[in-house]
């Protein structure tokens, strides 16, 4: 070889190769990342938009920001005078289902209300989609619109889906059929609740508690929700830079987005827990509820949840709308028969009272669901839903993305049909 061509090969044109064969190795590895993860673009970006309006849901200091812009202003926490606590774009969307059944729309569509937690509220929007199709195949729906009411509300736990119904129907609403699916909160928030010696049937403690006293007042209590702020800013801000700019295309880079906005998120949470202790040390006892035993909260929680779904069904029963309480999955339940995924463990860490409340609760959620269903009351245990899946589901300790919640209404299809008239509803 000649001394000019060994002049070609000079180390800026290595370099100048190296970085022109870069975006082809990040290809490679993206598709390699991609065959061997199974990586679904789709589902990462909807798992994204879920835990933003996860994030957004839970910031406590809403009511803080400026009053000036009217979108930020209808979003802040506010307390409700039947279901503790309820925020402006709530009472927003009741106006928006009173007004469905008053202009005589109701008559025309059929109407499902779905009440419980954040995990019903998701289930509304990931959810929704492939319920409504399975139910619409019915004869008996046939050409029928399908309504949803959204009656699902992050933290929300017993007794509140009975005040949610029992508000309903006193304003008018006239629902087809009802389907509560909770369970995760009553255990797992009233665990937590029992801890901070909290009444385990008093709403979440941490809105609860927080829009019941002014915590500006206190360094601690700014503090704490300044650094809330922080990680519900960062979570937003990469949630949004990811989706805007399609990043979950890519495997690599939308697996490290989702981890990261994941980790913001359980930062929000640890937050909120640590601020609800901040609040417990300090709370009126005139908010903490009748005396009650912490050794038996979850069992009595349980109870309690029995009850007040007894009490949704005779509601129902007596105004002719099909009940059905579904119990909901959930990630540290260590009878549902899923095998967690090393990603699920990563992003599902959750506090102490959360694990102690599923873990020692979801058996016992189990024997009084079957009691219901004994005594009459339309009771699906859908905690078993995805028995046998080994692929990733879970994107946090208790809710679950756009496949998790197919997998759901195909379970809860079969048994919403089974509850209507052999003739075409109404």
């Amino acid at each position: 070889m000649t001394a000019a061509a060994g002049k070609r090969w000079t180390w800026r044109r290595k370099l100048l190769l190296q970085v022109a064969l870069l975006p082809v190795l990040l290809v490679v590895v993206d598709l390699l990342f991609r065959a061997v993860r199974g990586y679904d673009a789709g589902a990462t970006r909807e798992q994204l938009e879920a835990l933003a309006r996860q994030v957004d849901d839970r910031d406590p200091t809403r009511g803080m920001r400026q009053r000036a812009r009217l979108a930020e202003e209808t979003r802040d926490w506010s307390l409700h005078p039947y279901f503790g606590f309820h925020s402006g774009w709530v009472a927003q969307l009741f106006d928006q289902e009173i007004e469905h059944y008053r202009s005589g729309r109701g008559d025309e569509t059929f109407d499902v209300l779905v009440l419980g937690g954040s995990v019903a509220a998701n289930f509304g929007n990931l959810g929704w989609g492939r319920l409504a199709e399975l139910l619409a195949e019915d004869p008996r729906l046939a050409g029928r619109e399908l309504h949803l009411t959204r009656g699902g509300r992050a933290s929300y736990k017993q007794p509140q889906q009975l005040a949610v119904l029992t508000y309903a129907l006193q304003c008018g609403m006239e629902p087809d059929a009802v389907v509560n699916l909770d369970g995760f909160n009553e255990v797992a928030l009233g665990c937590f609740n029992a801890q901070l010696r909290t009444h385990p049937q008093y709403p979440s403690m941490q809105q609860w508690q927080h829009i019941s006293r002014n915590p500006l007042q206190d360094p601690e209590g700014a503090d704490l929700l300044l650094a809330m702020r922080g990680h519900r800013d960062r979570a937003l801000g990469l949630a949004r830079l990811g989706l805007d700019r399609g990043l979950e295309r890519s495997a690599v880079l939308g697996t490290w987005l989702l981890r990261r906005v994941a980790a913001e998120q359980r930062g929000l949470t640890d937050g909120l827990q640590e601020y609800a202790r901040f609040l417990a040390r300090a709370q009126s006892p005139a908010l903490r509820g009748p005396k009650f035993d912490p050794a038996t909260a979850v069992a009595d929680n349980v109870a309690a949840w029995a009850r007040c779904s007894r009490a949704l069904d005779a509601l129902c029963a007596a105004r002719g709308v099909a009940y059905l309480h579904v119990l909901q999955p959930t990630l540290h339940d260590p009878g549902s028969g899923k095998p967690a995924h090393p990603d699920e463990l990563a992003l599902g860490e959750a506090h102490s009272s959360w694990l102690e409340g599923a873990g020692t609760g979801y058996p016992l959620l189990r024997e009084a669901g079957a009691r219901l269903a004994e005594d009459g009351v339309a009771f699906l245990d859908g905690s078993r839903t995805f028995t046998g899946v080994a692929e990733p589901l879970y994107y946090d300790n208790c809710h679950f993305g756009p496949e998790g919640n197919r997998m759901l209404a195909e379970c809860i299809a079969p048994a919403l049909l089974a509850l209507l008239p052999a003739e075409a509803p109404r």
